[in-house]
């Protein structure tokens, strides 16, 4: 990773607070959903990002937000390609339920989508840089030690599931 890099995550982390209370502001305002998705591929592994603008660094699953008339799906498909360049079609993604904002301590509620893809669909360097810091497939057993709890609840809905 060059110094320039390294600098843009750190200026991200520092300015992460600010970025965060304005997006919870605007949630609050519009009371948009911000959508997840559940990516897992052949080998039993989950995908998962860690933004610019992170909180405290965690790493989660892709989404973001609904844009306004935009269907639900179509934004799970278009925050997966934004954010990993994994673009697959609408009857590829699978509706498992609404993470209430009551759940998680959420200011939003959050529509969760399941994808399977080839490990092979995430293309080798880094498709969004500007926005995602890492990106990694991570078996069920061994996550990362900032994995959000939205990942936690999600892998517990993706075992009912099946």
């Amino acid at each position: 990773m060059t110094k320039r890099r390294r600098a843009y995550i750190r200026a991200g982390r520092i300015l992460s607070p600010v970025a965060l209370l304005g997006l919870r502001i605007y949630t609050m305002i519009t009371h948009r959903p911000r959508v997840r998705v559940i990516v897992t591929n052949e080998y039993d592994e989950i995908l998962l990002v860690r933004g610019i603008i992170s909180h405290l660094g965690w790493w989660m699953l892709p989404g973001g937000g609904v844009n306004r008339g935009e269907e639900l799906v179509v934004a799970a498909q278009r925050e997966l390609h934004e954010e990993t360049g994994i673009h697959k079609s609408l009857d590829n993604f699978h509706y498992i339920r609404t993470i209430e904002k009551s759940e998680l301590g959420f200011n939003f509620s959050a529509p969760l989508f399941r994808i399977l893809v080839k490990k092979s669909d995430l293309p080798k360097s880094l498709y969004n840089p500007v926005e995602i810091a890492e990106i990694g497939w991570y078996k069920l057993d061994k996550l990362p030690e900032l994995t959000a709890a939205v990942v936690f609840l999600a892998i517990d809905e993706l075992s009912a599931v099946n």
